[in-house]
């Protein structure tokens, strides 16, 4: 602490590491070569290198702990190889150092961007360095349309005095080569933010009637979340279901809020019919029979979301089988969509089923993909541009269309 208020700081701390039973084994072969001429046998005593070890072993971990944590400048050498070998470990990394700052400074002077990594600077320092663009990546911004905050400060660019938060390596060396092209997109004003336990203690009111966007959009699932995960953004609240829901709606927060929309119908709350639920299976069970309530609570109860997820999905895909009408599709997919679903199926005869329905929807798609090869097929032929992956592509939707029309060859 007393250098570091002084303001030194090492490049590179250098800590050799060497076995307890090798340190003896060499103190034991110095002194015997001492022996021989008369030299200091003090240093090599055992119950000095004991003592030294004990030094090494209480303060060292404090040490490393200070730099490593603080400067990130400390580095391993093996210490059971050969004195050749430390040294020139010891060498390259040196060098390393010094040519890492002699570069840092030439960018830096020239008004270049340059890489901080190495530079041994503090997180004072570049907390109070940091641009406008915060701990946001500017090139996953430019490039993804993403907001990616960053945590690992190896990836670190300083740009006329700034200092900027990349993603990746890659993202660093891109930023880099050109710094101006990634500083054309600023960061939003409005920025999500993840909020704390005690940020959460009031249980804020959330949008989507606690429905997790991600999976809305993504997947086009209604799911619940449990509340331990909200992201703040204008000054709206979502919940999530897992924190890789979070992170994603986080990286693109407007996509999600803006596609985000619940259905008109959504099924029963879990739970809500539970105790109507036990009360028609316990008349089942007395043998008084169910009412057509009772029968309704169950079905409400069971499979009302999984019904809802096969409405939503037809909707959206809106599957048309060849030689079938609009209505007689949409049944073909329910159905074929809810044994898919079925989770009291085997795995053998759920990877059946689901294989069923990526079938039945390739099929609804036959007619417009082989519409549109035999559109393209004389001209390419024309072009000379016709390949034998086309010709097989062809072939194989011909076969199908006649397979699924049941028309002979």
């Amino acid at each position: 602490k007393m250098l570091e208020q002084f303001g030194i700081v090492p490049h590179r701390l250098l800590t050799i590491n060497v076995p307890e039973g090798l340190v003896y084994s060499r103190a034991r072969t110095l002194g015997e070569q001492g022996a021989e001429t008369d030299a200091d046998l003090v240093q090599q005593a055992p119950l000095l290198q004991r003592q030294r070890l004990d030094a090494v072993l209480r303060n060292g971990p404090r040490l490393r702990s200070f730099y490593g944590l603080t400067y990130d400048n400390v580095c391993d050498i093996d210490g059971s190889r050969s004195a050749w070998a430390m040294y020139d470990h010891a060498l390259r990394e040196t060098s390393a150092a010094v040519s890492q700052r002699l570069e840092y400074y030439r960018r830096t002077a020239q008004g270049q961007a340059a890489k901080v990594h190495g530079m041994c600077f503090d997180a004072e320092r570049v907390s109070e360095g940091e641009s406008a663009w915060e701990r946001y990546c500017p090139v996953a911004l430019t490039l993804n349309n993403e907001l990616s905050h960053c945590t690992d400060a190896q990836f670190t660019v300083e740009y006329r005095g700034k200092i900027f938060w990349m993603g990746t390596e890659e993202f660093a060396s891109l930023f880099v080569s050109d710094p101006e092209s990634f500083l054309q997109v600023p960061l939003p004003s409005n920025l999500p933010q993840l909020l704390s336990a005690m940020e959460r203690r009031g249980q804020p009111t959330t949008q989507l009637e606690d429905y997790c966007p991600v999976a809305l959009v993504d997947r086009k699932e209604l799911t619940k979340a449990p509340g331990h995960l909200i992201v703040k953004f204008i000054g709206k609240n979502y919940t999530f279901t897992s924190k890789e829901a979070a992170e994603k709606f986080m990286r693109r927060p407007m996509r999600y809020v803006q596609r985000a929309k619940l259905p008109c119908k959504r099924p029963a709350l879990s739970g809500e019919h539970q105790v109507s639920l036990l009360n028609a299976l316990t008349k089942g069970r007395e043998g008084k029979g169910l009412e057509p309530a009772d029968m309704l609570t169950y079905m409400q109860a069971s499979v009302a979301e999984l019904i809802c997820q096969a409405l939503v999905d037809a909707g959206d895909k809106r599957p048309l089988y060849p030689g079938k009408s609009a209505s007689q599709s949409a049944l073909l997919f329910l159905a074929k969509f809810l044994r898919a679903k079925n989770s009291v199926s085997t795995d053998l005869f759920s990877e059946k089923v689901q294989g069923e329905l990526e079938a039945f929807l390739s099929d609804c798609t036959l007619p417009a993909r082989l519409g549109k090869l035999l559109e393209e097929k004389p001209s390419l032929e024309v072009m000379d541009c016709w390949t034998s992956t086309d010709a097989r592509i062809y072939k194989d939707l011909c076969s199908r269309f006649d397979a699924t029309f049941k028309l002979s060859p």
